[in-house]
This record gives structure tokens, C-alpha cells and sequence, in this order.
């Protein structure tokens, strides 16, 4: 359910329903309105293309959403979102046959917009992961975020990290903690500029693999990093 004042001025979404309730709310939300959760939500996908000049704060107060079905939990596709203050949690495991097409589980994927993420952790969980996905024509902000990664290793870790940068996307954060199990801090094929960050790859030795590859920062394919 929802209510908007009247004289077109700022507008809040009050979102206490289930994932149609989320669905509808982005759907009415006109540019510069907020959305706040009542609730946790569990196991939704949130989709937000509503052209570039739309602009949306998603404000989760304080709860979690999560996917357990789909590969993003929010996924931006177009204008410029802001998330803050709360959690949003991946746990989708990607099949074999995707994750070798470059499918990857991510609580947040924007391509072709800007997505600025305040107080906000990151989860995710099982295999080819990624918290943040900054895909292709993308900018992502992020302040004062946390991440961690909860993978299910059998024979050998996959393929995960904490934040992926496009080559023709950037990253930002600032003040943000970041840490992963079996996997990488930011892998950035485009330009990543960490700023008062704590970045944290962990690995156990007495894994199956023998000689793991991660690392805290990992530019690849003509990426840049940049760290203040």
C-alpha cells in the first residue's frame, strides 16, 4: 500500500505486502519518491527500469530482502537508485551450464545506470557469486557498506567475489568493509577507486586446491584500481 501527498511534493511508498507490493509500489513511484519496508521480504526479485532520468530511493529501514530464485535480488537497469540502511542477501545457486556463460549471483546488479548504496550489507551464498555487479555502463557508489560471502565448498571454491566492475562500468567505495571466503575482494575489468576501505580475502590452506589465485584487489583485462 501506498500514499502521496498532494501539490507534487516528495512522495513516501510504504511497502508491507509481498513481492507484488514491491512490484507495484516501483511501478506507481514517480521520480524522486522514496520506498520504505515495512518487513523483511523473503525469496523476491526487485527489477527497476524506468527509463534514465527516473530517479528512486528504496530505503529498507532496517530488514532484509533475499533471493533464493533468481540470480539478482535487485537488479537496476535503468536511472539512478539509491539503497539504503538495511540488507540484501543472494543465496540462488547458478547452474553449471549458466555459470560458464558468465551468469553470476549478485544481491545487486545495475547496468546501463547509477546505483548509490548507503549502510547497506551485502550477502551472498553457494557458488559464482558476487555482491555488487557493476555490468556494463554502470556507476556504483558505495558508503559505508559491509559484505560477506558464505560459499559451499565441496571439491574446489568457484568462482566469487565481493564486488565485479564491467569494463565499461565504475566502482566506488568509501569506508566500506568487505570480506570473502574463497573467493576475491574486487575484480575490476573498468575503474574501481577504493577509498578508506578494508578489503579481506581469507583462505584455508588445507582445502583441496592447492594454489588459490585470489586477491584483495584484482585488475584484470585492462581494469584499473585505484586505492586511497
Amino acid at each position: 500500500s501506498w500514499e502521496r501527498k498532494l501539490g507534487g511534493r516528495l512522495v513516501t511508498l510504504i511497502v508491507q505486502g509481498d513481492v507484488s507490493a514491491v512490484t507495484a509500489a516501483v511501478n506507481a513511484a514517480v521520480s524522486g519518491d522514496t520506498i520504505t519496508l515495512l518487513r523483511d521480504l523473503d525469496d523476491i526479485s526487485v527489477s527497476i527500469n524506468r527509463g534514465s532520468s527516473f530517479r528512486l530511493t528504496i530505503d529498507l529501514a532496517g530488514h532484509q530482502i533475499c533471493s533464493y530464485s533468481t540470480e539478482e535480488t535487485v537488479l537496476v537497469k535503468s536511472g539512478r537508485i539509491r539503497l539504503r540502511n538495511g540488507y540484501i542477501v543472494n543465496m540462488y545457486t547458478v547452474p553449471e551450464a549458466d555459470a560458464a556463460s558468465g551468469a553470476r549471483a549478485a544481491a545487486v546488479t545495475v547496468t546501463g545506470a547509477r546505483a548509490d548504496l548507503d549502510d547497506i550489507d551485502l550477502c551472498t551464498g553457494d557458488d559464482y557469486a558476487a555482491g555488487i555487479c557493476a555490468a556494463s555502463d554502470s556507476t556504483v557508489d558505495m558508503d559505508r557498506c559491509g559484505y560477506y560471502g558464505f560459499y559451499d565448498i565441496e571439491t574446489e571454491p568457484e568462482d566469487d567475489m565481493a564486488c565485479y566492475v564491467a569494463a565499461d562500468a565504475k566502482l566506488v567505495t568509501n569506508d566500506c568493509y568487505l570480506e570473502t571466503n574463497y573467493g576475491d575482494g574486487v575484480v575490476s575489468e573498468g575503474d574501481s577507486y577504493i577509498n578508506d576501505s578494508t578489503i579481506i580475502t581469507n583462505y584455508d590452506d588445507t582445502a583441496l586446491i592447492p594454489e588459490p589465485s585470489y586477491s584483495a584487489l584484482n585488475a584484470v583485462n585492462g581494469g584499473k584500481v585505484k586505492v586511497k
